[in-house]
């Protein structure tokens, strides 16, 4: 049974049920650890436990979590109940992986800070980050106030990196990135479309030292102004790292110099 208190109704079928999202984060769910969430038919039987691929929304990690909804909830019930599972019946815990990122809205952690285009466009007063690049054997690397964009990415994965190294038998490097995908002038200059107020794609940065495309992209959203340019909220396609990286403000005429040369 789930009690009453902290737990949540839902009718479905003819069934009412509880269920239950963590008020709450354990510790190793402060830390990034996947939740549960506990089902069960309100008269009793065996217990629902829902395994996401996914961390609290309090955790402290920086890594974006889903939004768990009653309609979520209701699917993941049929979905037991089709595998066999008997909610009234009393029982073993049924269990059920479910991939949040395929089927949940994802959000920012509480507390996080994620950009919009409003306070992009107020990022106007400077001191402004100076944009440079670097060429390399395989092509052009962006340098931001004398550090390579890299080197800062790397930093800023490294610790969700030996989290996970801690969890899985092959974690991914930090920073294991080839140079700059340059696509178009157009492109680095935002990635608005008229009448938009956010931006409806982000833009790749890099891609995996492998070469195949793909497989580890950099993405970030990219805001232009008349009179600059912001780089912010990097992250990693594959995971659901909140990168602490930027956002980047660049003198828009400035920003242009360096670029054209590349186009």
């Amino acid at each position: 049974m789930i009690a009453k208190k902290g737990s949540r109704r839902l009718t479905l079928d003819g069934m009412t049920y509880r269920w239950a999202y963590p008020r709450k984060p354990t510790a190793d769910q402060r830390d990034g650890a996947p939740i549960r969430i506990p089902v069960c038919a309100e008269s009793g039987g065996s217990m629902l436990v829902v395994e996401m691929d996914s961390a609290h929304t309090a955790n402290c990690v920086r890594q974006f979590a889903y939004q768990v909804t009653p309609q979520s909830v209701a699917d993941w019930i049929r979905q037991a109940r089709r595998d066999g599972w008997c909610p009234a019946e009393r029982g073993p815990q049924h269990r059920l992986r479910v991939e949040a990122r395929t089927t949940l809205k994802r959000v920012a952690p509480r507390g996080a800070l994620t950009l919009s285009q409003e306070v992009a466009r107020s990022l106007d007063v400077g001191p402004f980050n100076q944009l440079s690049v670097a060429r390399g054997p395989a092509g052009w690397h962006p340098v931001v106030d004398g550090v390579g964009l890299i080197e800062l990415v790397t930093a800023a994965e490294f610790g969700h990196v030996q989290r996970e190294s801690q969890s899985r038998d092959l974690a991914p490097a930090a920073g294991d990135y080839g140079p700059w995908s340059l696509l178009d002038a157009d492109t680095y200059l935002g990635s608005l479309d008229a009448g938009e107020s956010e931006p409806r794609h982000k833009v790749e940065f890099a891609d995996c030292s492998c070469g195949n495309l793909g497989c580890w992209p950099l993405v970030a959203s990219v805001y232009s102004f008349d009179s600059h340019v912001v780089w912010a909220d990097f992250e990693q396609l594959h995971r659901d790292w909140i990168l602490a990286l930027g956002p980047y403000v660049f003198e828009r005429a400035a920003y242009e110099r360096v670029l054209s040369p590349m186009m």
